[in-house]
């Protein structure tokens, strides 16, 4: 425990958030190739086409809505988390004024 804080908690924290990252970039990269193709739907050979490169596009990009908020839910939680931590910490410094 440092500062108040549980380690261990703060472990599993980066490894989901390293996680939820990861995955993130890799819908960061697959929306652009998706809008790679798009460039191009004009000149698909179908309606069908169009419509799955346009599927595609819609599916990666809900994806990468979800991934945000993941990563902004998790950048709460561990802000709500320190921030108790600062209270204590700074309660104790008013208190003992000063380390």
């Amino acid at each position: 425990m440092a500062y108040g804080y549980n380690d261990s908690e703060l472990m599993a924290s980066i490894t989901e958030f390293e996680g939820t990252a990861s995955n993130f970039m890799s819908l960061v990269t697959q929306i652009g190739d998706t809008t790679s193709q798009a460039v191009g739907v004009w000149e698909a050979d179908s309606y069908v086409d169009f419509r799955a490169n346009l599927d595609n596009y819609a599916d990666n990009a809900s994806a990468l809505s979800n991934c945000v908020n993941a990563v902004r839910n998790w950048t709460e939680s561990v802000k709500g988390g320190f921030d108790g931590v600062d209270d204590l910490e700074k309660e104790k410094w008013q208190v003992n004024g000063g380390y």
